[in-house]
């Protein structure tokens, strides 16, 4: 995600990640990211931080980490003792959360609904194919009722950035939603 120690004042936000192999967040001595609102579907045995690119400092906060494995995953949140500080995250099928995320949400596979159907978005042979249509997305707005609705933390951007807008290029209305989608719900 960030190319080491020459990736200065970074920020990753209104992403959707869909089973990627190596990890959701590489850090590689990269010294001051911010990531946030981002939903990541993770598959199973891959890890949040892969061990070998997670050497930088990061704040991470706002995400959903929603991991479709069997049973409840690990989600490796401090391999070789990261400075990444996470706050205010969904974690979905997760058996730990990290320890400094006072604010985290952990929640049983099965047990609420948090996303339309995720899991159904392009895959990599397919998006090179991709005509613009961000249709293919869908799934990974909120569901109705979502416990993201409402949850997440005002942000203010470590790096300067205006909010703007979500995935789907909606202009943010202030609802503080965790992940990559506007709600569209009144809270």
């Amino acid at each position: 995600m960030f190319c080491g120690s020459l990736a200065y004042r970074s920020t990753f936000r209104y992403n959707i990640s869909q089973n990627d192999e190596r990890g959701m967040i590489c850090i590689p001595g990269n010294p001051d990211a911010h990531v946030y609102n981002n939903t990541f579907y993770i598959k199973e045995g891959v890890p949040v931080i892969p061990n070998d690119f997670g050497n930088g400092v990061a704040k991470v906060e706002n995400n959903i980490f929603y991991y479709t494995g069997s049973t409840p995953g690990n989600g490796n949140w401090h391999p070789n003792n990261s400075n990444v500080v996470f706050n205010n995250n969904i974690y979905y099928n997760y058996a730990d959360t990290p320890a400094e995320d006072t604010n985290a949400i952990s929640i049983a596979a099965g047990a609420d609904e948090i996303l339309v159907d995720p899991g159904k978005a392009p895959s990599i042979a397919q998006t090179s194919r991709l005509v613009y249509d961000l249709s293919v997305f869908e799934g990974y707005k909120l569901a109705e009722g979502s416990p993201a609705v409402g949850a997440g933390k005002v942000i203010t951007d470590d790096n300067g950035f205006a909010l703007g807008t979500d995935f789907f290029g909606v202009e943010l209305n202030g609802l503080r939603v965790i992940g990559a989608v506007e709600s569209e719900e009144v809270v």
